[in-house]
This record gives C-alpha cells, sequence and structure tokens, in this order.
C-alpha cells in the first residue's frame, strides 16, 4: 500500500486463508485417526508393520485414482457453485461417483486375488514370512475393497471446499476419530480380530 501504511486483507484472502486453515485441520485429524489405528495396533504383534506395508500398497493405486479423478473435475464444479447452477452440480457429482464406483471396483477387482501371491514374490524373506504375507494380504484386500468410500470422501471434501464450506469436511473428519477409535475397540478388543480390526476399523470409518 502507499505511503508505507498496513495492507489490506481483501475478503477473498481472508475467504482463502480460513479455507487453508480448514484444510489443514481437516488433513491434522485424519492423521489423528491414523495414529488411533496404530495404537490399537499395538496390541497384537508385528500389526503396525503389516498395516504399513498395507496401507501403503493400497493407497498407491487409490491415491492414483483419486489424484486423476479429481483434479480435473473441481474447474467443473467450481463453474457449478452458484445456487442456480445446484443442479448440474448435483448431477456432475453424482457422474464423478460413478466414475469412482467403477474405476475402484475394477482396481479391487484385479488386485484383491492378486495380492497374496504378489506380495510373496515382493516381499516373502528372511523376517517376511508366510504369516506376514497373509497379515498385509489381508489388511491391503480390506483397504482395497473399501476404496471406493476412500475416494468419495476426498471427492465429496473438494466439493465443500468449492462451495466455500471448509468447516463441514473438519467436522465430518473429527467424527470420525470417533467412529474410528469405536470400531477400534469393538473389532481390536472385543472381538480379537488384531490387525485384520484395525484394517475394518478404517475402512468402517471411510463408509461411514
Amino acid at each position: 500500500k502507499k505511503g508505507g501504511g498496513p495492507s489490506r486483507v481483501s475478503p477473498a484472502q481472508r475467504s482463502a486463508r480460513a479455507t487453508l486453515a480448514d484444510a489443514c485441520a481437516t488433513s491434522a485429524t485424519h492423521q489423528l485417526a491414523s495414529c488411533t489405528d496404530l495404537f490399537f495396533a499395538s496390541f497384537a504383534a508385528s500389526a503396525a508393520a503389516g498395516l504399513g506395508y498395507a496401507t501403503l500398497l493400497a493407497m498407491t493405486p487409490l491415491g492414483i485414482l483419486s489424484t486423476a479423478l479429481i483434479t480435473p473435475l473441481v474447474p467443473v464444479f467450481d463453474a457449478n457453485k452458484h445456487p442456480d447452477d445446484w443442479r448440474a452440480l448435483r448431477a456432475n457429482v453424482s457422474s464423478a461417483l460413478a466414475a469412482a464406483f467403477a474405476a475402484t471396483a475394477f482396481v479391487a477387482a484385479v488386485a484383491t486375488p492378486l495380492a497374496a501371491p504378489a506380495i510373496r514374490v515382493a516381499f516373502e524373506r528372511d523376517a517376511f514370512d508366510a504369516d506376514a504375507t497373509a497379515l498385509v494380504a489381508t489388511a491391503f484386500a480390506t483397504y482395497v475393497l473399501g476404496g471406493f468410500f476412500f475416494v468419495a470422501r476426498e471427492l465429496i471434501t473438494r466439493v465443500f471446499y468449492v462451495l466455500g464450506d471448509a468447516g463441514a469436511p473438519f467436522r465430518i473428519a473429527a467424527a470420525s476419530v470417533f467412529v474410528n477409535a469405536a470400531l477400534d475397540v469393538a473389532f481390536v478388543s472385543a472381538f480379537g480380530l488384531g490387525a485384520r480390526g484395525v484394517a475394518l476399523a478404517t475402512a468402517g470409518t471411510a463408509v461411514v
């Protein structure tokens, strides 16, 4: 600003900062849910390591799908963010969800039966024995079978951001921490499913 006075923050800048803050809080909350999973995984032998393998393996195809599907659609959603265009927005979101379902179903159909043999070839040696292969393959299959809900969550989050309501994803993410913890208690402590229970809790939270 001329004269050396303090610069004014425009409404658009304030909105962008608020959206960024909410987005950071949402991401941090998702990480808190992951820490909850690790806490319960610590009660089962090798569970944390096995879930780490499974998460990395599953999120590779799901992350690629999510980025490839959502990134080009954000401008389309933005073009329909006015209330007069919400019918078109709903149609575009529905089409995107249908495409996400088809893509994730294909990935699950191909990857799930191949998980155990692929993991055996890639990792099974020395300390990574047959039990580790079975653990990672089961957790991987659980994550991939719930892949649609992971991708749908990211898609709907972007829609909220486009509509200027970045607080809704944060509130949902905060609630999901408690849902995830409750499912961890149920599957790990009550039903004694160990690492498989943690994977089920993560997938179940995405569904909810």
